[in-house]
C-alpha cells in the first residue's frame, strides 16, 4: 500500500475513483492526499483517465529491486512506480493536462504492448 498525493491547475474539475471513495479534485483545492491506496482512477475531461493500478510484487521492467510495484497508464503511455515499505507517489495535473508524477522510490517509463496474440 502507498500513498497518493494529487493536486491540479486544469480548469475543469477531476473526478476520481478508488475502492473506498469517489469525489473529484478542482482547480485551486490544497493538495489531496490517500493512504493506503491499492487501485485508483483518475479522469481529466477532454484528455483521458489515468489508472493506477497495484501490482504488488511483481515486476514489469525489472529496473528495481524494491518489492511494491504501482503501474500507472494514461494516454497509451505506462510508468512503473517502485517502492519499499510506504511509499509516496505525487501527481500534479498541469494547466494543459500533462500528468507531473514524482515519488519516493523509483520511476520508469516502459512500453507494454496494447495485445498479446496467442498462439492457438
Amino acid at each position: 500500500m502507498y500513498t497518493l498525493k494529487i493536486q491540479t491547475q486544469y480548469y475543469d474539475p477531476l473526478p476520481y475513483h478508488s475502492a473506498n471513495e469517489n469525489g473529484s479534485f478542482h482547480k485551486g483545492m490544497p493538495q489531496a492526499s490517500f493512504k493506503n491506496l491499492g487501485n485508483f482512477r483518475l479522469a481529466i475531461p477532454g484528455a483521458g483517465e489515468i489508472h493506477l493500478i497495484d501490482i504488488g510484487e511483481r515486476k514489469l521492467a525489472g529496473f528495481s529491486r524494491a518489492t511494491w510495484g504501482v503501474l500507472i497508464r494514461y494516454q497509451g503511455e505506462e510508468c512503473e512506480y517502485r517502492y519499499e515499505g510506504g511509499g509516496e507517489l505525487s501527481l500534479n495535473v498541469n494547466d494543459l493536462g500533462q500528468v507531473e508524477i514524482s515519488g519516493h522510490g523509483s520511476l520508469v517509463q516502459v512500453d507494454l504492448p496494447a495485445f498479446i496474440l496467442k498462439k492457438s
